[in-house]
């Protein structure tokens, strides 16, 4: 469903949490593998957390859809190494812990 472009020799934050929101809307964090700088940048999942559809295609109305040299799929980025989420009680959405 969802290869991350995060490879990396860093051996260490792998963060890897899955939510599921209550429009079937999926988010999965990225660790930043211990490379900060990285996690700054849109063209790699370094770091972020991408949404997707209950399909796995690309939500079009992601923030970076659309804009050159970044990735479609993410969400947010520059979170480094999140390591819990989960839903909103308020909003259903997700939240997420570093």
């Amino acid at each position: 469903m969802f290869v991350s472009d995060a490879a990396a020799s860093g051996g260490q934050h792998f963060g890897s949490r899955i939510v599921f929101d209550e429009e079937g809307y999926r988010y999965v964090t990225v660790g930043e593998r211990g490379l900060q700088a990285p996690a700054q940048d849109l063209p790699n999942h370094i770091g972020t957390t991408v949404r997707l559809s209950d399909d796995g295609s690309v939500t079009a109305d992601n923030p970076f859809v659309g804009q050159e040299d970044a990735r479609n799929e993410i969400f947010t980025y520059g979170n480094r190494n999140a390591q819990g989420m989960t839903r909103s009680p308020r909003s259903g959405g997700p939240g997420i812990a570093l």
